[in-house]
């Protein structure tokens, strides 16, 4: 017997929804290649590590920064120090040697009223002329001591120092007045000299000391006071060195002030790189993992980060890429359990369409899946419906030989009935 009824339901209609599921997102779920670690040492170090080595660099930029200025003060104190030490050992030798000058022309007037008396003792004058050998001794030691060790040229330290504050022709006025006073003491001690030889004899004569006097007159006492003036302006020189060291001390000051200004700008420029470097390291790769997971929210999960170096960012890296891997195989999985169901509810939904036809031998491989347990109700539906079939057609065949029979009594009581008639 035919089994066809209205098709109420379209098995078509569950097999296409089963293959319009897709897990999100539908394009290809292959992993993408997992990139390679870069060589990098700095990369290895762990992130405190790095901030440690980052601020101790930087501590070394400023220290090194600070010691520069503090040891060019230092320098130029030390300079300006031994300069003005300088200063004051030239200032004494010369003032020594201006006494050295007084004394001799003291000397030289008391010898001559010496020779004078009208006794003149010759211990009292040979005393009186050593005595003054004696200072013009000292006096040519101090200016050759002064003219071979204390002129400027001969340190170009103290030069140098003149040169900074725009005093550095002060040298050749020294050298000049040096000059000079070289050359008034050589025509004072020839005046000198001339005057000890007229009175050195065992006896002086009158005309010796007239012309002794005559030469102190005429010669000696110019040529003193030409001696004096000449080592006073050297004198005075050294007074103007101390001014000039002054200003030479400003204009270091000035430039140690620029010097200081550009440490420290070179030392925030260090520490800014320094700190710009560091954080690149982290910031640029965190956010290159911040955007890979993004894009994975998003979707795109062939995105992978790249794995550099061996710090707790590398680990979190490679982290992210393990657990994108691992979605990608759960999708994959998915997606081939998802066509393994289609293809069951597709083949189960054919069973359905030759039940519906009228053939109830159909029997639908049963699985584990839903789709199996769909299946299985099916196949018991399908039984169950088939032994109903079996036994209605077996109650229609029992009434169908009792109609039968009944029909043959029917005939058999009437042609009795005719007969009888």
């Amino acid at each position: 017997m035919s089994l066809s009824q209205p098709n109420t339901f379209s098995p078509g209609n569950v097999g296409k929804s089963a293959q319009n599921w897709h897990p999100q997102p539908s394009r290809s779920l292959r992993p993408a290649a997992q990139p390679l670690y870069r060589q990098n040492v700095f990369l290895n170090l762990p992130i405190a590590g790095r901030l440690t080595l980052g601020f101790v660099i930087a501590a070394l930029i400023a220290a090194l920064a600070s010691g520069v200025v503090g040891i060019q003060r230092a320098q130029s104190l030390s300079r300006q120090t031994d300069f003005y030490h300088s200063l004051l050992q030239y200032n004494t030798s010369l003032t020594t040697g201006r006494g050295f000058l007084e004394l001799m022309d003291s000397k030289l007037h008391q010898t001559l009223e010496d020779a004078s008396a009208p006794n003149p003792s010759h211990e009292t004058l040979t005393a009186d002329i050593a005595a003054l050998n004696n200072l013009a001794t000292l006096y040519t030691q101090t200016l050759n001591n002064y003219a071979q060790n204390d002129l400027l040229d001969q340190h170009t330290d103290q030069l140098a120092l003149l040169n900074e504050g725009g005093d550095g022709n002060l040298a050749p006025q020294q050298r000049t007045l040096t000059s000079s006073t070289q050359r008034t003491w050589q025509f004072y001690q020839s005046a000198q000299q001339e005057i000890l030889n007229a009175l050195s004899g065992a006896t002086i004569s009158s005309d010796a000391l007239k012309s002794a006097q005559l030469v102190l007159q005429q010669q000696g006492e110019p040529t003193n006071a030409d001696a004096l003036s000449a080592l006073h302006s050297l004198i005075q020189l050294n007074d103007r060195l101390a001014s000039a060291v002054d200003n030479a001390t400003n204009v270091e000051i000035h430039n140690q002030l620029l010097t200081t200004l550009l440490a420290t700008a070179c030392a925030f420029l260090a520490i800014a790189l320094v700190g710009w470097f560091i954080s690149e390291t982290l910031v640029r790769r965190l956010r290159h993992l911040h955007r890979v997971t993004r894009a994975v929210e998003e979707g795109r999960i062939n995105e992978r980060v790249l794995v550099s170096g061996r710090d707790e960012i590398a680990e979190v890296s490679s982290a992210v890429n393990a657990m994108v891997d691992t979605i990608v195989g759960l999708l994959e999985e998915t997606r081939q359990q998802r066509d393994a169901l289609a293809g069951a509810a597709e083949h189960l939904f054919s069973d359905m369409r030759i039940v519906n036809a009228g053939d109830l031998r159909v029997s639908a491989p049963v699985g584990n899946d839903p789709i199996g347990v769909l299946a299985n109700a099916f196949n018991f539906t399908v039984g169950r419906f088939r032994r109903f079939i079996l036994r209605t057609q077996t109650t229609v065949e029992q009434l169908d030989v009792i109609s039968h029979q009944g029909l043959e009594r029917s005939q058999s009581f009437i042609s009795l009935v005719r007969s009888q008639l």
